[in-house]
């Protein structure tokens, strides 16, 4: 199935087109199809007459402004003001509603791009391997010229379902865990993953990135198989000093820039839906503090706070998207 890529530049993946690096696997080989030239979007629906896949999108468009709101649902609220959801390469085009929503029907399987316009917005978001026959809900959060598919549900033909996005609580009596609105039960001695090592329940925190492949028993969803993309945190540096050894306390992020705000060295911005504040101690290595711009793409290590977010002690930049 497909894995959520995060933010993504314009600029970067129009020149990509539809050569889109997905970062995940899928289930269909394909390119997307588009509909005969003589196919029009239905006001509302996004179904063009002729094509019919059986795949249907919904979601909702969320917004905020400055780091914290990026991460917090709090501070989140729908986009509702004259924007558009487009496949691009296809005549496919609704405009959300005034909660943020919207519906794609008989979407194109294999790999697709959603453009999302508006006042202020021009973003591209990347959904790799829609496979026909499914019911797919996304959670976008956007910001500019950025895109960030921050939720992911698929509902597959055979009860089969896929979720992806950060944890939102824990049961750890119960071995469930919650995404989004989404409720998994984790039974003991499903495997939980974590680039290809076998991790126990006890690994999964709030704030933690997983995939989940599901299957629908009754309103159940069960899992069978957990994927932790969470990064556990480097190995302690040498100068840390008693008490400041727990691997568990530190984190990282890798992708571009969005939301960024404040004056340096005291920035907050977020990376991959991931929020990240400086301060006078972090490092800014390959690139001064102020070349940091939404789209700039970094490497981002630091302690993780209590709100899940990180306080960087180094980043990297990578370069420009």
């Amino acid at each position: 199935m497909r894995k959520v890529c995060a933010a993504y530049s314009v600029a970067a993946l129009v020149a990509l087109s539809f050569s889109v690096n997905a970062c995940g696997k899928s289930n269909s080989p394909n390119a997307p199809t588009s509909p005969s030239a003589s196919a029009s979007a239905q006001p509302g629906s996004g179904s063009a007459p002729g094509v019919s896949t059986g795949t249907t999108i919904t979601g909702t468009i969320l917004g905020g402004s400055g780091a914290a709101s990026m991460r917090s649902a709090s501070g989140l609220r729908p986009m509702s003001v004259g924007l558009t959801v487009t496949i691009v390469g296809t005549s496919m085009t609704v405009s959300i509603d005034g909660a943020g929503n919207f519906q794609l029907q008989n979407v194109p399987s294999g790999d697709v791009v959603l453009e999302i316009r508006g006042p202020g917005v021009d973003a591209l978001a990347p959904l790799a391997g829609v496979a026909a026959n499914s019911n797919i809900h996304l959670r976008i959060v956007v910001n500019g010229a950025v895109a960030d598919i921050d939720e992911n549900e698929v509902e597959m033909e055979g009860n089969r379902i896929e979720v992806e996005g950060r944890i939102s609580a824990v049961n750890a009596g119960g071995l469930m865990i919650t995404i989004g609105a989404t409720v998994v039960s984790v039974p003991a001695g499903t495997p939980i993953r974590h680039d290809g090592n076998t991790e126990l329940f006890s690994a999964l925190h709030v704030g933690d990135r997983v995939h989940v492949h599901a299957a629908m028993v009754g309103s159940l969803v069960t899992a069978t198989e957990v994927e932790d993309h969470n990064d556990p945190g480097a190995p302690p540096q040498a100068n840390q000093g008693p008490g400041n050894d727990n691997d568990e306390n530190e984190g990282e992020a890798e992708g571009p820039i969005a939301a960024r705000a404040g004056t340096c060295p005291t920035l907050t911005f977020t990376v991959s839906a991931r929020a990240v504040s400086t301060n006078a101690g972090t490092e800014f290595k390959d690139g001064a503090c102020t070349s940091l711009v939404n789209g700039t793409s970094v490497e981002v290590k630091g302690t993780v706070q209590t709100n899940g977010s990180i306080l960087a002690t180094r980043v990297e930049t990578k370069g420009r998207n």
